[in-house]
């Protein structure tokens, strides 16, 4: 073997290793379908597990506005007219005697950045449902008596009676 036939030899080696350096354009066409279509299940999880956190997180803030609400009642002797009643001195002086600021302003908020849905129960209400008092979400679409309000738990347990 001669020198010429071992260096011809060596630059076709050299020429073929650099063709095959690359990447052929099926192949990364091939790599971005596959991350587009893994980004496309992501976000379908991502964003069901979004609404379903925003659900319990309106509900664990019904559960603390109701602990304030029942606070409000020990504290005064009744319950507030309306949730501003919790954030405001009330102007009745009854309410106002032992009055203190339970909530923020943003803490009477749902999850979607709706004010809670406050309603105090007349006296033969009370007798026919044992609720004082209602409180709820208008849910995401931000419309009442819609299938994704968020209620109480007593409201909840007494809807699920009737």
């Amino acid at each position: 073997m001669n020198t010429t036939d071992s260096q011809t030899k060596l630059a076709r080696r050299r020429a073929g290793s650099a063709a095959r350096r690359g990447f052929t354009l099926i192949e990364v066409l091939l790599v971005i379908v596959i991350i587009g279509m893994l980004a496309t299940v992501l976000i379908f999880t991502v964003g069901g597990r979004t609404d379903a956190a925003r659900v319990d997180t309106t509900k664990l803030t019904i559960q603390k506005i109701s602990q304030r609400i029942e606070e409000f009642n020990s504290r005064t002797g009744a319950y507030p007219p309306d949730l501003d009643a919790l954030v405001t001195k009330p102007a009745d002086e009854k309410l106002a005697k032992n009055w203190y600021q339970m909530a923020q302003p943003a803490e009477l908020n749902d999850a979607w950045g709706n004010k809670l849905e406050y309603e105090l129960m007349e006296t033969g209400t009370q007798a026919e449902t044992g609720l004082r008092y209602k409180l709820s979400s208008k849910g995401a679409d931000g419309q009442a008596g819609t299938e994704d309000d968020v209620l109480s738990s007593a409201a909840e347990s007494n809807k699920a009676g009737t």
